[in-house]
């Protein structure tokens, strides 16, 4: 199979798999629904995944890749906020298997540690201060994301990007 027809079929299966979410659980999917909900077979699902939450897993590492020290500094990132509310489904799964601080802190551990260095002034600079002012920082988006999923996303980005700005440092 071509490179140019494998990444068309996993699109197919992922966009599905994200559709699919919107409506059930995670352990409520399965693979012949997902394969009904693609129009594919069963072998080609299983050509690119071993199961359901292998899919998952790829999904939430490219996830991983897209998030930046720089939408953790401007949360309010409508670009950020856009895909969560057009793949609400995925968010509210993911939200709930794992917490978006520690996707964050997963995703940004070197970074996060570099911009600590940098802004480590010896007399200016409290560590202790610092690495609780992220977490509460962190856990706080957390909690303000998880209340727009759980509301079903009735702001529209743009409107929930407001809010943020406007609670946030």
């Amino acid at each position: 199979m071509s490179d140019r027809r494998t990444i068309y079929t996993k699109q197919i299966i992922k966009k599905a798999f994200l559709h699919l979410l919107n409506d059930h659980s995670l352990e409520q999917l399965t693979v012949k629904g997902l394969c009904l909900e693609a129009d594919i077979n069963r072998a080609t699902f299983y050509r690119h995944y071993q199961d359901i939450y292998y899919l998952f897993e790829e999904i939430r590492t490219e996830l991983l890749n897209t998030i930046s020290v720089t939408v953790v500094r401007d949360m309010a990132n409508i670009n950020f906020l856009t895909i969560i509310y057009n793949n609400q489904g995925f968010y509210t799964e993911l939200f709930r298997t794992s917490s978006l601080s520690s996707i964050i802190l997963e995703s940004n551990q070197c970074l996060i540690e570099a911009e600590i260095e940098q802004a480590k002034n010896p007399e200016q600079f409290d560590f202790e201060e610092f690495k609780y002012s992220f977490e509460f920082y962190i856990y706080g988006l957390e909690g303000l994301l998880k209340a727009w999923l759980n509301d079903g996303c009735e702001l529209p980005p743009e409107q929930f990007a407001q809010i943020l700005k406007k609670v946030t440092p």
